[in-house]
């Protein structure tokens, strides 16, 4: 039995990684989504289960420990992973499987043999992914975390840049033009499901 493609989406904060990661379950029948087990709190209008799997600490490191993490990072002070017999299930059971992770994640995921694919989306200005994140997260975030995210926007992007130079694929999301961005994305997801 072929397994599907497992493409990820990975880019700086406000890039539009959940955005395209909508557009391509709209627009691909049977796509599985390998959600992310974290420990961070639930953003305003994500649900456990749909966006992300929100478990405790004590959880997060039971899972660690059995060796059941296919990709386990950290980032701002909270653990993201993902599970590789979820990976495997949704390989055989979907048409293509998609994640959004970050560069590290990616990274350890190539190490393990994963036949993984990579969109590396960015933005055409450090100043558009400022202006975006602000407008997001102004009404809930406190000033300290907003800064300390808008001051990762520039490694996140070269993270984005660095995966794209071992293999991912490069696609700038130009403010305005999303649309674009998606029809971009889709090309390359499509010839990697008739391929």
């Amino acid at each position: 039995m072929q397994l599907a493609p497992f493409w990820a989406i990975i880019g700086p904060s406000a890039a539009g990684k959940s955005s395209l990661e909508k557009a391509i379950l709209e627009r691909i029948d049977s796509t599985g989504i390998l959600l992310t087990y974290t420990t961070r709190p639930p953003r305003v209008g994500e649900h456990d289960g749909e966006d992300c799997r929100f478990v405790t600490q004590k959880e997060y490191i039971g899972l660690r420990s059995t060796g059941s993490l296919l990709t386990d990072v950290e980032n701002f002070g909270f653990l993201y992973g993902t599970l590789r017999t979820e990976l495997n299930e949704l390989r055989l059971k979907a048409r293509l499987v998609i994640a959004i992770l970050n560069a590290k994640a990616v990274e350890q995921a190539w190490l393990q043999g994963v036949d993984l694919k990579v969109i590396c989306l960015v933005s055409e200005e450090l100043a558009i992914l400022q202006r975006r994140l602000r407008e997001r997260h102004a009404h809930d975030w406190d000033r300290s975390r907003l800064h300390r995210r808008l001051q990762n926007l520039l490694p996140e992007m070269s993270d984005a840049h660095a995966v794209a130079a071992m293999g991912g694929e490069l696609i700038i999301n130009f403010d305005g033009e999303f649309e674009a961005t998606v029809v971009e994305a889709l090309a390359l997801i499509n010839r990697s499901l008739r391929g």
